[in-house]
């Protein structure tokens, strides 16, 4: 019923954004908090966004139908691969939609790279109430004295505003940053149009920047026209099927760039609302190398139906918006085709154990290895606590945790840790673990600084004495790979503990296609190479304790478990 009512919610403000009253909302649902801690995501640990967008897009029918659509059409009119299909393959790359790219891309004779590397994004929304009128863009009077104050609950929020609707409004505030691998130069160029056979309208085309704004997907952007320069006017057409909907026009407040920094301030108005909008994209250059990008939308909307939309909980679809245009911007400027994988991994859920006979004994090998399955003469009865980065479905962990008896030769965990930032996998996770008391499922991005400790600390009350990594890195590149590693690291020279890590490696033929495939189509393999992780850790300074390969007709794993490297 949910689901369903999310459908009709979003085809009610499809309709709604085609008349003149536009509002700024997605329908999401909150992942409820399990009442015995099985799940959790509290601000305090820096968890990233803890709901789910609700949107056709997580049906695979559609998907197909749309992404084989759009390469039908790319190939007929000989025009670019991703400008055609942009629209129908959005961030899900499911099979039938990787396929689509696939041969459109194919027709069109453009080649596909994989971005091995997704910015890592951090994003925030906030508001607060105001009444009257706002004095001018991006300013608003005060707030009257029973107005809830900034961070209070949706219900306060909506309490207020029902006790005036036609008055009381919000301001909101999305802000999203990342640090990417390019220079200032290249993004500040890429904002700018520079480079591009069409400018400035190629260039925003393909950061579709008004998902900043809150508009569904299905709406695109069309026709720009203006450079950007100091008060200069860019406009262009919201569209849907190649029909214009309605007109925005930015003016561009502020646009200046002094090496290794620069600030361009939009203030943008959408045909037929009553105000506008400030949109602020500030890069800076890095001692490290590459830049930050801070992006920030500071919007008011429309009384009474949006500021109610935006109080229950439709401002985070800006948030999400503005994300996703940070992670299009990391991609667009480092040269590579997308793809994401947490909607991939949202759309499989469960389905992703049926891969369970081909990893199960690799699985089983890294629980022997590490000492996470005890031996009935084992000299040693010492329980251990274990953290898992990609904990998945839980499935793995699960039968640990059920064989906890030493006695029986089972497994020593005595306290478990699972993070994943598919909300799928959190989901299917925390239900599996109900009956656990001394498991936890954690929502959130093992690349945040900072972020395994503050859950270790949580919930383990100590450093771990086992991390687990079970194909996860054969997901990530290098980059993200040694930043992982290197937060693993961290907590395990105080525990004193041991790293242990599965990923699919060369070594077969079959291996040999699955990589060949990656290469050009990665939503196929679900993102995931062969990869040998002891040259990586060796680089790093781990010292590898055990190693070894198990083959499962032609599915070629390695485990390895590793101690960290010393200061």
């Amino acid at each position: 019923p949910s689901e369903l009512r999310c459908f009709f919610y979003r085809l009610d403000l499809i309709m709604m954004h085609m008349l003149p009253v536009l509002p700024r909302a997605q329908h999401t649902r909150q992942t409820p908090v399990v009442s015995r801690s099985q799940i959790a995501c509290p601000d305090e640990l820096g968890c990233s966004v803890n709901s789910r967008t609700c949107d056709w897009r997580h049906f695979a029918a559609v998907g197909a139908i749309c992404s084989w659509g759009a390469a039908a059409a790319a190939s007929s009119s000989g025009r670019g691969t991703w400008s055609r299909c942009r629209a129908a393959l959005t961030d899900c790359s499911s099979f039938a939609a990787s396929l689509g790219a696939a041969s459109a891309a194919s027709s069109s004779g453009q080649g596909t790279r994989v971005c091995r590397r997704a910015a890592l994004v951090n994003c925030s929304s906030t508001a607060a109430c105001f009444q009257g009128e706002q004095l001018a863009t991006g300013r608003y009077p005060p707030s009257p004295p029973d107005a809830p104050p900034p961070g209070s609950s949706a219900w306060d929020e909506l309490r207020f505003i029902l006790g005036d609707p036609f008055n009381r409004r919000l301001a909101v505030t999305a802000k999203a940053s990342a640090c990417l691998r390019a220079s200032p130069e290249t993004a500040w160029d890429f904002l700018c149009g520079r480079g591009f056979a069409a400018g400035l309208e190629e260039a925003w085309l393909k950061l579709e920047i008004i998902d900043c704004y809150g508009i569904p997907q299905v709406l695109q952007l069309a026709n720009v026209k203006g450079q950007v320069e100091t008060d200069a006017t860019i406009i262009g057409e919201i569209s849907i099927l190649e029909n214009a909907v309605k007109q925005i026009k930015w003016t561009v407040l502020q646009a200046s760039f002094v090496s290794p920094s620069g600030e361009l301030v939009l203030e943008g108005r959408i045909q037929g609302e009553d105000s506008s909008f400030l949109h602020s994209i500030r890069i800076a250059g890095q001692e490290s190398g590459g830049c930050r990008v801070d992006s920030e939308v500071l919007y008011s909307p429309s009384p009474p139906v949006q500021t109610v939309l935006n109080a229950t909980g439709g401002r985070d679809s800006v948030k999400e918006g503005n994300a996703r245009m940070m992670r299009r911007l990391g991609v667009l400027v480092d040269g590579d085709a997308s793809f994401n994988p947490v909607p991939f991994y949202d759309l499989v859920g469960r389905f992703i154990d049926l891969l369970a006979p081909f990893e199960d004994e690799a699985r089983a090998k890294l629980a022997r290895l590490s000492g996470l399955s005890a031996s009935p003469d084992s000299a040693s009865a010492d329980t251990l606590t274990l953290l898992e980065i990609g904990c998945g479905t839980g499935r793995w962990a699960y039968s640990l945790m059920k064989e906890s008896s030493l006695d029986a030769g089972g497994s020593r965990v005595s306290g478990f840790v699972g993070v994943d930032v598919s909300e799928t996998m959190v989901l299917e996770a925390s239900s599996r673990f109900g009956s656990i008391s001394e498991a936890f499922i954690v929502k959130g991005d093992a690349r945040q600084k900072g972020f395994l400790e503050r859950v270790s600390t949580t919930f383990l009350k100590s450093p771990p004495d086992r991390v687990m990594m079970c194909y996860v890195l054969d997901l990530l590149d290098e980059a993200d790979t040694e930043t992982v590693l290197d937060e693993c690291a961290d907590l395990l020279r105080k525990s004193g503990g041991a790293l242990g890590v599965t990923c699919i490696c060369s070594g077969s033929s079959l291996m040999t296609a699955w990589e060949s495939t990656w290469q050009r189509f990665p939503g196929v393999v679900g993102g995931c190479r062969p990869k040998d992780m002891r040259i990586q850790l060796e680089k790093m300074g781990w010292l590898i304790t055990s190693e070894e390969q198990v083959d499962m007709l032609g599915y070629v794993s390695q485990v390895l478990v590793a101690a960290p490297p010393t200061i």
